[in-house]
């Protein structure tokens, strides 16, 4: 756990059957039943500008047939608001193993998607979900921009942050996270396409 920093100091962080790797990793394995849980999730304001970065790949199937959970704000029931995830059974109406960013106003509520590209086992990727306040939320795909939602789009605020499983504790995902990060502004253009 001595990868996990949280450079506020105010968040507490549980490491739950993870591993460290050798090469600076974290690998989500379903059999393991492994995640990382931060709370609380400072910065994913339901109407400010925020950014969230994940650098990861797919090693495999989840525990279930439909999300690779990257990261995600939730509550302790389940109810999710922002997600970087692949939709791995094309349950949102993508196409199967689609990379996506998802979010939904309340437990319950309707889900807005910004789907991105179609994504391979055994490969990085760098993705990146930039929300300007309620003027526009933007999705980049290792440094391009792949996808905007233009206008106010819904979404709320949830007390926790999840790392490597569905938001209500179930469907862990089979995935290499070696980082992911949170802003409390929406990084430019110039800023995204140079990480």
């Amino acid at each position: 756990t001595q990868a996990i920093i949280d450079l506020t100091n105010t968040n507490t962080i549980t490491a739950t059957s993870l591993t460290y790797e050798n090469d600076d990793t974290f690998n989500f394995n379903p059999a393991s039943s492994n995640y990382i849980d931060s709370n609380p999730a400072a910065g994913l304001t339901g109407t400010g500008s925020w950014t969230m970065e994940a650098w990861f790949k797919i090693n495999g199937a989840p525990s279930n047939t439909l999300w690779q959970n990257v990261i995600v704000d939730t509550d302790a029931t389940g109810g999710s608001a922002n997600m970087i995830a692949v939709d791995w059974g094309g349950y949102h109406g993508g196409s199967q193993n689609q990379l996506l960013y998802t979010t939904r106003p309340s437990t319950g509520g309707s889900y807005t998607n910004l789907f991105g590209p179609v994504l391979s086992q055994g490969v990085y990727y760098h993705a990146v979900v930039v929300r300007n306040s309620t003027t526009d939320t933007k999705l980049y795909v290792n440094g391009i921009l792949n996808n905007t939602y233009s206008g106010n789009m819904p979404t709320a605020t949830q007390p926790l942050v999840r790392i490597g499983r569905w938001t209500d504790g179930t469907n862990y995902s089979n995935a290499t996270i070696p980082s992911v990060k949170i802003y409390n502004r929406a990084l430019s253009d110039s800023v995204v396409l140079k990480k």
